[in-house]
């Protein structure tokens, strides 16, 4: 006696396996929609857009937070277009300095500039949300700022301005007491 497959039985069992495999991918995408911290692990310096200088061995993504405290003397160039959640400049020695001499960094929450941090905006635009406080430096020399974000110079902070540069508004820049 054979028993034949009930066409109805079939399909719901289907739609079990579809919203099961749904169900993981909702929860995969759920996990790494959480800010991340990626961390900067190239002494040598180099490019943004390289994963294999980043710990996990990624390119930071718009829910990340990136870290470039690695201690050394090296340069961090934006040789991609950057959308972050934060950004962390500058570790406990050296100089770690990020260039952004033609792309675009958009920032959406508070970030920092820490003492041993330097920004080189030449020719990019820097952009976001958030509040980004200098505690190094920031030398901009051309390019644009942008977005509704603010910029805090803290007191103890160098900001130098040379060249043609724009701000776009509502974007502030402020230096803190």
């Amino acid at each position: 006696m054979r028993f034949a497959r009930s066409p109805r039985r079939s399909f719901v069992a289907s739609l079990g396996l579809i919203g099961a495999v749904t169900s993981l991918a909702v929860m995969f995408a759920a996990v790494r929609a959480s800010a991340m911290m990626i961390s900067w692990n190239n002494a040598s310096g180099g490019n943004w857009g390289t994963p294999g200088n980043w710990n996990p061995a990624q390119v930071p993504g718009a829910s990340d937070d990136a870290v470039i405290t690695l201690a050394g003397t090296y340069t961090v160039t934006l040789d991609v277009a950057g959308t972050l959640n934060s950004l962390t400049l500058g570790g406990a020695s050296g100089t770690q300095s990020l260039a952004i001499t033609g792309n675009t960094l958009t920032l959406a929450a508070a970030s920092a500039v820490n003492a041993n941090g330097v920004i080189n905006l030449s020719n990019g635009t820097f952009t976001g949300n958030g509040v980004l406080t200098v505690n190094g430096t920031f030398n901009w020399t051309g390019g644009t700022m942008s977005g509704s974000g603010t910029t805090e110079i803290a007191p103890t902070a160098t900001l130098t301005i040379s060249s043609p540069v724009r701000l776009s508004m509502p974007t502030t820049a402020e230096r803190s007491a």
